[in-house]
């Protein structure tokens, strides 16, 4: 989800005008020890680690003095990595018109949607090919999207598109911005990861941050929302809460490990009225927002 600066600007001038804006960790420390919650709270988060949430949103969040929570995939922190969607959409771009019959390409191919042009890929047809490639893990993605690139002779990307260390510091020095757990890799948390993987991503991501940053992340987010019972199960020996792709708002009786959130695009941002309207779940007394 992506939304323009002009937009964010004015979602953050809304939001101060009529909510009370805090941290996720507060909010939630107080809902579990009883404490009186603040009115319409809204807790803004981000996910994955984004170069742009320092370029862009953090001058933003400063000027306007509003909390955040930053949800980073660690090892893709101060790299010129890019996660596989972000991959697969390059390969189909750069290398689908001349390769498609190769057998790299193949099951590619198969990914299209029924109504697609072929020959002229729209970016919802591009998006909806992304939607279509999570029938397959992880690992094979990455595996099936290198071998692509290297067949098409474009490479791995080389262009950094997340955040560094010393990025994510300058934000965190502040006291606005705070850490979450979002894997090391990005991983799916899914049925299929082995408990050694999970422990891998789930507790690795927490020393990557404690090692960069001298500060224990408390919160976690579910890549992509996947969660096993078992992938649950380790986030709550490790964490005091974590963040779902789950659309909603939450109250003090809300289960800590399975936060809703309301993701924001470009198309809420076009008028205040149509962002106030889309955050109309408020109208209860505790919530959060994404």
């Amino acid at each position: 989800m992506a939304i323009s600066t002009a937009a964010f600007k004015s979602q953050l001038e809304a939001l101060r005008k009529h909510h009370e804006l805090v941290h996720l960790s507060d909010w939630m420390t107080q809902a579990q020890s009883g404490a009186p919650l603040p009115k319409s709270a809204i807790a803004v988060t981000f996910d994955d680690g984004w170069a742009d949430n320092y370029q862009h949103a953090y001058p933003l969040l400063a000027r306007y003095q509003v909390p955040a929570t930053l949800f980073l995939a660690t090892d893709y922190i101060s790299t010129n990595d890019w996660f596989w969607p972000e991959r697969l959409a390059r390969v189909i771009a750069k290398g689908w018109p001349d390769m498609r019959r190769h057998p790299a390409f193949t099951w590619i191919e198969k990914l299209l949607p029924p109504d697609a042009d072929s020959g002229r890929l729209s970016r919802t047809d591009i998006h909806c090919m992304i939607s279509a490639a999570k029938s397959h893990g992880d690992t094979e993605l990455r595996r099936r999207i290198e071998l692509a690139e290297r067949t098409a002779g474009i490479g791995r990307p080389q262009t950094r598109a997340l955040l560094t260390w010393d990025e994510t510091r300058n934000m965190t020095t502040s006291g606005l911005v705070e850490l979450g757990s979002h894997t090391r890799t990005h991983q799916r948390l899914d049925a299929t990861l082995s408990h050694s993987s999970l422990e891998h991503e789930v507790v690795g991501s927490s020393n990557q941050i404690v090692k960069e940053t001298g500060v224990k992340p408390v919160l976690f987010c579910y890549p992509n929302g996947n969660r096993s019972d078992d992938a649950e199960a380790v986030v709550r020996r490790h964490y005091s809460g974590a963040c779902t792709t789950v659309r909603g708002c939450n109250t003090r009786n809300t289960d800590p490990f399975r936060i809703a959130r309301i993701g924001i695009h470009q198309g809420m941002g076009t008028s205040t009225a149509l962002f106030r309207f889309h955050l109309s779940c408020l109208n209860r007394q505790e919530s959060v927002r994404e």
